[in-house]
């Protein structure tokens, strides 16, 4: 259903599966309580911790297969977000689980999902890393905005991925809303900056307001994160005929703070009253990092043009 009403907007889905939240109707199953224990959110606690026998990510591994056979030829599926023991998935308290066996749940996310790209909580940094040793796996953050967050939780953890992003994106997932940021007096600006050197393509508002104040940076922030391309120059020649070498040169610019990630072809098309021509050109845009890049292309004009 969310992917339905995703494709009737034209819009694509960043998924998430939770085992469970904080609230007892967002609980693991009844059938699962009644196989293992499973804890319940202490008094006074904003978290409550996964179940920790084996027999929990046994299943919750079984469930994310299932998810993947089904979705995973979806176009409208823009990524998969790795989920980790903990309410939301955020991986709290991982420490209560083997390494191993966190390592086969990474595992069965890049085993079944060949086609969607898969991000995962920057929380442990080495799953990351272990993960884009066979696929292409960006990070995400939660809590992104609070300021010790951004000054003592963040920086190290971001320095052990610091790579990633070239070849993966990054998305990070508002602590509490904006509308709180600014009754709390955190520096918006800051923020802004902290997430543009940290190379974001998406951000997770929560589907809240956004300060009527702050529209004019918030705008500003959507326009720089990601890629943006601006085709700076094209030469190529006035005349060519049938059977000819077309050769041509584009200088294009990324004005963004991250690539894009999808092969999506660059094609070059001819065009008159008479028709139209198409070609493929090659070139991988998804090396297009910040910066500016020439490209030339060599196409042959075929016989009937």
């Amino acid at each position: 259903d969310i992917l339905d009403k995703a494709k009737a907007h034209g819009q694509t889905v960043i998924f998430r599966l939770m085992a469970h939240s904080t609230r007892a109707r967002d609980d693991v199953p009844e059938w699962l309580k009644a196989l293992i224990p499973c804890p319940e959110r202490p008094d006074g606690k904003r978290v409550k911790d996964s179940p920790t026998a084996p027999e929990f990510l046994q299943y919750f591994s079984a469930a994310v297969r299932k998810l993947g056979e089904r979705f995973d030829d979806d176009p409208t599926l823009d990524a998969v977000d790795i989920s980790l023991p903990g309410s939301w998935g955020e991986g709290h308290n991982l420490h209560l689980y083997p390494d191993e066996d966190l390592v086969k749940l990474v595992d069965t996310y890049i085993d079944v999902f060949k086609k969607t790209r898969l991000m995962g909580q920057v929380g442990r940094p080495e799953l990351l890393n272990y993960a884009n040793r066979t696929s292409l796996v960006g990070w995400r953050g939660d809590g992104f905005g609070n300021p010790d967050h951004m000054a003592n939780i963040y920086p190290p953890r971001v320095e052990k991925v610091k790579d990633l992003w070239k070849t993966s994106p990054v998305s990070f997932e508002s602590y509490w809303w904006l509308g709180e940021w600014q009754r709390k007096g955190w520096d918006i600006d800051e923020i802004i900056r902290c997430s543009l050197d940290w190379h974001l393509s998406t951000f997770n508002a929560k589907s809240a307001p956004i300060p009527w104040e702050w529209k004019d940076k918030i705008d500003e922030w959507v326009r720089r994160m990601g890629y943006h391309y601006a085709l700076t120059s094209f030469a190529a020649p006035a005349e060519a005929s049938a059977g000819d070498t077309l050769e041509m040169e584009l200088c294009v610019e990324n004005q963004g703070v991250a690539p894009i990630y999808r092969p999506i072809p660059l094609n070059v098309k001819l065009e008159s009253e008479n028709g139209a021509y198409t070609f493929d050109s090659g070139i991988d845009i998804r090396k297009w990092l910040p910066g500016a890049y020439t490209e030339k292309n060599t196409v042959t004009l075929p016989q009937d043009i």
